[in-house]
């Protein structure tokens, strides 16, 4: 093995073990739990069935509505509507 071939095993080596290094060390953590803020003191928790949810008129998809009567784009094909407000 000559001096050129060496080096260049070494590098790759180095590389290498670099990688999986900076693999192992991602996946042998446990992810974080998200916390959640607690809520004001004198203000209900927001139910979770109060959202909306508006279908788009070119693809279906499901689109979540803040408030009726206001423009929104869906998520899926970009398509702009505004949904109609209940009766």
């Amino acid at each position: 093995m000559d001096r050129r071939e060496f080096v260049k095993m070494i590098g790759i080596g180095g590389v290498l073990a670099g990688m999986g290094a900076l693999l192992g060390s991602g996946c042998a953590r446990e992810p974080e739990p998200e916390a959640e803020a607690p809520p004001v003191a004198g203000e209900a928790p927001a139910p979770e069935s109060a959202e909306t949810v508006a279908t788009c008129p070119r693809c279906g998809a499901e689109n979540k509505v803040e408030q009726r009567g206001t423009e929104i784009t869906c998520w899926k094909c970009g398509h702009k509507w505004t949904p109609e407000k209940p009766a």
